[in-house]
């Protein structure tokens, strides 16, 4: 079975930019947490970053329009970037 991906990335690029721009005010809350970004807003706190892709979706929140991020300092960031690969998620798609 062939994956077709058709997903916009515009507003994949636009919550990320929002959760760097607001990174310094996000950190003390969800430090550690995962959370969904949609609308450049969050709207939802995770423990793991499937359960979040999952729950974002459960709410009608379909694939391309939020960002689930685990919310950690620039430095820990790219410590973990470069010690393992980036998760993706792959659905699915009904006909």
């Amino acid at each position: 079975m062939r994956c077709k991906m058709a997903v916009d990335t515009t507003e994949i690029k636009k919550n990320s930019d929002w959760y760097y721009a607001n990174l310094d005010s996000l950190l003390p809350k969800y430090d550690g947490k995962f959370i969904g970004i949609s609308d450049c807003s969050v709207v939802g706190v995770f423990n793991t970053f499937s359960g979040g892709v999952d729950e974002m979706i459960g709410a009608g929140h379909r694939l391309g329009s939020f960002i689930v991020h685990q919310c950690v300092g620039l430095e820990e960031e790219k410590k973990r970037f470069f010690s393992r690969m980036p998760r993706m998620v792959f659905r699915e798609v009904s006909k």
